[in-house]
Protein backbone atom coordinates (compact mmCIF):
# COMPACT_ATOMS: atom_id res chain seq x y z
CA UNK A 1 0.00 0.00 0.00
CA UNK A 2 1.20 3.52 -0.78
CA UNK A 3 1.04 6.68 1.24
CA UNK A 4 -1.28 9.39 -0.01
CA UNK A 5 0.72 11.83 -2.12
CA UNK A 6 -0.71 14.82 -0.29
CA UNK A 7 0.56 13.43 3.04
CA UNK A 8 4.07 13.45 1.56
CA UNK A 9 3.91 16.78 -0.27
CA UNK A 10 2.04 18.76 2.41
CA UNK A 11 3.30 16.92 5.51
CA UNK A 12 6.30 17.58 7.71
CA UNK A 13 8.44 15.23 9.79
CA UNK A 14 8.13 17.85 12.55
CA UNK A 15 4.50 16.88 13.18
CA UNK A 16 3.71 13.71 11.16
CA UNK A 17 5.11 10.40 12.36
CA UNK A 18 6.26 8.83 9.10
CA UNK A 19 7.91 6.06 11.13
CA UNK A 20 4.38 4.68 11.65
CA UNK A 21 4.07 2.57 8.50
CA UNK A 22 0.30 2.23 9.02
CA UNK A 23 -0.16 5.99 8.62
CA UNK A 24 -1.16 6.26 4.95
CA UNK A 25 -3.61 9.15 4.53
CA UNK A 26 -4.20 12.76 5.55
CA UNK A 27 -7.41 11.68 7.30
CA UNK A 28 -5.50 9.19 9.46
CA UNK A 29 -2.99 11.91 10.33
CA UNK A 30 -5.86 14.22 11.35
CA UNK A 31 -7.39 11.48 13.54
CA UNK A 32 -4.09 10.82 15.29
CA UNK A 33 -3.43 14.57 15.56
CA UNK A 34 -0.05 16.19 15.56
CA UNK A 35 2.78 14.00 16.76
CA UNK A 36 5.54 16.50 17.27
CA UNK A 37 9.14 15.48 16.81
CA UNK A 38 11.08 15.34 20.09
CA UNK A 39 13.36 18.10 18.73
CA UNK A 40 10.44 20.35 17.77
CA UNK A 41 10.92 22.93 20.54
CA UNK A 42 14.68 23.17 20.04
CA UNK A 43 14.26 23.51 16.26
CA UNK A 44 11.82 26.39 16.69
CA UNK A 45 14.37 28.38 18.70
CA UNK A 46 17.44 27.38 16.68
CA UNK A 47 17.12 26.03 13.12
CA UNK A 48 18.77 22.62 12.87
CA UNK A 49 19.69 20.86 9.65
CA UNK A 50 17.64 17.66 9.72
CA UNK A 51 17.99 14.58 7.52
CA UNK A 52 14.28 13.86 8.04
CA UNK A 53 13.21 17.16 6.46
CA UNK A 54 15.56 16.64 3.50
CA UNK A 55 14.40 13.02 3.18
CA UNK A 56 10.78 14.13 2.98
CA UNK A 57 11.70 16.73 0.37
CA UNK A 58 13.48 14.06 -1.71
CA UNK A 59 10.41 11.78 -1.38
CA UNK A 60 8.26 14.63 -2.71
CA UNK A 61 10.46 15.00 -5.79
CA UNK A 62 10.35 11.25 -6.37
CA UNK A 63 6.55 11.12 -6.41
CA UNK A 64 6.62 14.01 -8.88
CA UNK A 65 8.63 11.85 -11.30
CA UNK A 66 12.27 12.00 -10.24
CA UNK A 67 14.34 9.09 -8.88
CA UNK A 68 16.14 8.52 -5.59
CA UNK A 69 19.47 8.22 -7.38
CA UNK A 70 18.98 11.47 -9.31
CA UNK A 71 17.93 13.42 -6.22
CA UNK A 72 20.84 12.10 -4.14
CA UNK A 73 23.31 12.93 -6.89
CA UNK A 74 21.92 16.48 -7.06
CA UNK A 75 21.97 16.84 -3.27
CA UNK A 76 25.55 15.51 -3.09
CA UNK A 77 26.74 18.67 -4.88
CA UNK A 78 25.51 20.94 -2.06
CA UNK A 79 28.24 22.59 0.05
CA UNK A 80 26.20 22.50 3.27
CA UNK A 81 26.33 18.69 3.51
CA UNK A 82 29.58 18.93 5.45
CA UNK A 83 27.70 20.54 8.38
CA UNK A 84 26.24 18.60 11.30
CA UNK A 85 22.80 17.13 10.68
CA UNK A 86 20.26 15.60 13.02
CA UNK A 87 19.36 12.00 12.24
CA UNK A 88 16.98 9.48 13.76
CA UNK A 89 16.19 5.85 12.98
CA UNK A 90 12.90 5.92 14.90
CA UNK A 91 11.85 9.57 15.40
CA UNK A 92 12.47 9.31 19.14
CA UNK A 93 16.22 9.32 19.61
CA UNK A 94 18.35 11.71 17.58
CA UNK A 95 22.06 11.89 16.97
CA UNK A 96 24.30 14.27 15.06
CA UNK A 97 26.07 13.08 11.92
CA UNK A 98 28.36 15.10 9.70
CA UNK A 99 30.03 13.00 7.03
CA UNK A 100 28.61 13.72 3.58
CA UNK A 101 27.92 10.12 2.57
CA UNK A 102 26.34 9.36 5.97
CA UNK A 103 24.05 12.39 5.64
CA UNK A 104 23.08 11.26 2.13
CA UNK A 105 22.42 7.73 3.41
CA UNK A 106 20.20 9.09 6.20
CA UNK A 107 18.27 11.27 3.74
CA UNK A 108 17.84 8.28 1.40
CA UNK A 109 16.70 5.98 4.19
CA UNK A 110 14.07 8.44 5.37
CA UNK A 111 12.86 9.11 1.81
CA UNK A 112 12.47 5.35 1.37
CA UNK A 113 10.60 5.11 4.68
CA UNK A 114 8.23 7.93 3.69
CA UNK A 115 7.58 6.25 0.33
CA UNK A 116 7.37 2.77 1.91
CA UNK A 117 9.98 1.71 -0.63
CA UNK A 118 12.35 -1.25 -0.46
CA UNK A 119 14.81 0.13 -3.02
CA UNK A 120 18.34 -1.03 -2.25
CA UNK A 121 21.00 1.48 -1.22
CA UNK A 122 24.64 0.69 -2.02
CA UNK A 123 27.09 1.07 0.88
CA UNK A 124 30.69 2.24 0.91
CA UNK A 125 32.98 -0.42 2.38
CA UNK A 126 35.25 2.22 3.99
CA UNK A 127 32.83 4.58 5.73
CA UNK A 128 29.46 2.74 5.54
CA UNK A 129 28.00 5.81 3.81
CA UNK A 130 26.00 5.75 0.60
CA UNK A 131 27.46 5.06 -2.82
CA UNK A 132 26.13 7.03 -5.76
CA UNK A 133 26.06 5.99 -9.41
CA UNK A 134 27.24 8.22 -12.23
CA UNK A 135 26.89 7.52 -15.94
CA UNK A 136 30.09 8.38 -17.81
CA UNK A 137 30.89 8.23 -21.52
CA UNK A 138 34.36 7.07 -22.48
CA UNK A 139 35.77 8.33 -25.79
CA UNK A 140 37.28 5.73 -28.11
CA UNK A 141 40.50 6.83 -29.83
CA UNK A 142 42.74 4.96 -32.26
CA UNK A 143 46.09 3.80 -30.90
CA UNK A 144 47.85 4.57 -34.15
CA UNK A 145 46.71 8.22 -34.26
CA UNK A 146 46.73 10.08 -30.93
CA UNK A 147 43.55 12.07 -30.23
CA UNK A 148 41.84 10.67 -33.35
CA UNK A 149 38.88 8.37 -33.59
CA UNK A 150 35.59 7.85 -35.35
CA UNK A 151 33.46 9.57 -32.70
CA UNK A 152 32.27 6.44 -30.91
CA UNK A 153 31.83 6.33 -27.15
CA UNK A 154 31.08 3.65 -24.61
CA UNK A 155 28.89 4.39 -21.62
CA UNK A 156 29.31 2.84 -18.20
CA UNK A 157 27.94 3.34 -14.72
CA UNK A 158 30.52 4.06 -12.02
CA UNK A 159 29.68 3.78 -8.31
CA UNK A 160 31.51 6.14 -5.96
CA UNK A 161 31.36 7.38 -2.37
CA UNK A 162 31.05 11.19 -2.11
CA UNK A 163 32.98 11.17 1.20
CA UNK A 164 35.82 8.79 0.38
CA UNK A 165 36.07 9.83 -3.28
CA UNK A 166 35.21 13.55 -3.33
CA UNK A 167 36.01 13.90 -7.04
CA UNK A 168 33.19 12.55 -9.17
CA UNK A 169 34.15 9.85 -11.68
CA UNK A 170 35.02 11.18 -15.10
CA UNK A 171 35.19 9.73 -18.57
CA UNK A 172 38.38 8.14 -19.81
CA UNK A 173 39.92 7.54 -23.20
CA UNK A 174 39.85 3.99 -24.49
CA UNK A 175 42.43 3.18 -27.12
CA UNK A 176 41.57 0.67 -29.80
CA UNK A 177 43.61 -0.20 -32.84
CA UNK A 178 42.49 1.24 -36.16
CA UNK A 179 43.35 -2.13 -37.70
CA UNK A 180 40.51 -3.64 -35.66
CA UNK A 181 38.13 -1.16 -37.34
CA UNK A 182 39.41 -2.01 -40.81
CA UNK A 183 39.06 -5.73 -40.14
CA UNK A 184 35.42 -5.20 -39.21
CA UNK A 185 34.86 -3.18 -42.40
CA UNK A 186 36.62 -5.80 -44.57
CA UNK A 187 34.43 -8.51 -43.05
CA UNK A 188 31.30 -6.51 -43.90
CA UNK A 189 32.33 -5.95 -47.56
CA UNK A 190 33.03 -9.64 -48.28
Amino acid sequence: MEREKRLIIDGSPCDVNYFNKDLLTINQAKEIRRQQCVNYGACKTEARPCTLRYGLEVAGYIIKGSSLQKELEELSKADFLDNEFWYSKDGKEFEKIHEKSLVLRAVAEFAKLVLLSDEEIKSCDKCNGIKLDKLVYDSIHWKEMPLAGDGRTKSRVVSYCPSCEPNEPRATIIEEGIEDEFEELRALTK
